[in-house]
């Protein structure tokens, strides 16, 4: 059940990171 919570967690993270990334960029432009 850890495992799986931590997956999970981590997904979130990187999406939340990469809809970052692409919201800095476009501002950038």
């Amino acid at each position: 059940a850890v495992v799986l919570i931590l997956s999970i967690l981590g997904i979130l993270i990187y999406v939340l990171f990469f809809l970052l990334g692409k919201k800095f960029a476009s501002w950038e432009a």
